[in-house]
């Protein structure tokens, strides 16, 4: 390989890792699935459906703006940036929570779950 193809192949390594994978990098918040116990399967699939929806809508988002938000204050040491989950970044979580709450519902009371929407961002 010649020295201008090796930099082509860093470079790209380089911006492969800086890539970013909100559904790898954010953690479930937890939630309970005492919170559906009161809905029926048709209910829980509507519910799972309009969180599916907001889930991939949230990945687009930060996927396409990155999780954080910089934030520079000035201390006794200095200027100094510190990194800031995004409020989307942290409604994702709460999603991804409410998401696996559901889904462990449901198959408690037998739903049929061929019926119940994944997240485009959770399919491999």
């Amino acid at each position: 390989m010649t020295v201008k193809h090796n930099s082509i192949l860093m470079s790209l390594i380089i911006l492969s890792g800086c890539a970013v994978n909100p559904n790898e990098q954010i953690v479930a918040k937890y939630s309970s699935n005492m919170e559906f116990k009161s809905y029926s399967c048709s209910e829980m699939i509507q519910e799972n459906n309009r969180i599916s929806h907001k889930l991939d809508e949230l990945y687009v988002l930060l996927k396409k703006k990155g999780m954080y938000n910089d934030q520079y204050s000035q201390t006794w040491l200095g200027p100094t940036r510190t990194k800031q989950r995004k409020p989307e970044a942290v409604d994702f979580g709460k999603l991804k929570g409410l998401y696996e709450a559901i889904n462990i519902e449901a198959k408690i009371k037998n739903c049929n779950m061929a019926r119940f929407t994944a997240p485009k961002s959770f399919v491999v």
